[in-house]
């Protein structure tokens, strides 16, 4: 393996065991965000950022979108806008419940699986997935 492949390996595999233990938004934009409960949790924690960077990859791609964006796509631009703002919008209105949640579930002395807090988000994304493409 040549070196600069290895560095990106190395670089990767590094985020990759970020992602299970640290929350992006604090350590990339030093947000405190109130979910340090879930360090005892890396699966809860891997899906806690994996949601956080859809969510700002799909705002990114959305505006390059809209940036390039010829008129016949308009419509269709408008209607992910629309539902990636209301993702976002429910994610940070349910915010401070799923922090105590998260902070109540941690106090429970048996964890197996996902915390079942984060059902509510899996059905979120599903109906805005869902309505995005039946409206589009």
């Amino acid at each position: 393996m040549s070196k600069p492949i290895g560095k990106i390996a190395a670089a990767a595999n590094q985020f990759a065991r970020l992602l299970f233990r640290k929350s992006l938004l604090n350590v990339v934009l030093g947000i405190e965000d109130g979910v340090e409960s879930l360090r005892h949790n890396p699966l809860g924690m891997f899906f806690y950022n994996l949601r956080a960077c859809v969510l700002a990859i799909g705002a990114v791609f959305l505006l390059c979108l809209a940036w390039s964006a010829s008129s016949e796509i308009t419509g269709a631009i408008f209607i992910l806008s629309v539902a990636w703002v209301a993702t976002a919008l429910a994610t940070g209105i349910r915010h401070p419940r799923f922090c105590r949640s998260i902070d109540y579930w941690a106090s429970k002395p048996v964890h197996s699986g996902l915390p079942e807090l984060f059902d509510f988000y899996f059905k979120l994304d599903l109906g805005v997935l869902a309505g995005s493409v039946l409206s589009g």
